[in-house]
């Protein structure tokens, strides 16, 4: 399953990975668990590829208003300038990523548990 999955992109590999462990035939609880965990590995590989590919940044805004500067730490898309992240954002989404890793590795194991399943 490894070798055959290899080289697809994050998303269609998250998709049957659910997809194989929804087939378990898990309790109600656990997998209402396994959705969220999955529901949230959705929501934080949105923003993986404008992290891994483009390297960080300071960018010096100027508010036209007042003429003060706003030194600011992000990544930006260098094909969609719209595209981007601050280092606070960054710093949040590596701690939900440290979490979720952290309940993947723990759902690993319960899921294999007798008692977690009908």
């Amino acid at each position: 399953m490894r070798e055959a999955t290899s080289d697809l992109n994050i998303g269609p590999r998250a998709d049957i990975s659910h997809a194989l462990l929804s087939d378990l035939g898990l309790t109600n609880s656990m997998q209402d668990r396994v959705n969220a965990a999955f529901k949230k590995l959705e929501r934080l590989s949105a923003r993986r590829n404008l992290i891994a590919h483009n390297g960080p940044m300071v960018h010096v805004y100027r508010d036209e208003k007042t003429g003060k500067l706003d030194v600011r730490h992000e990544l930006r898309s260098a094909r969609d300038q719209t595209k981007s992240i601050t280092i606070a954002e960054l710093e949040r989404l590596y701690t939900e990523a440290n979490e979720l890793d952290e309940e993947l590795a723990l759902l690993y194991g319960l899921v294999r548990q007798p008692e977690n399943r009908r």
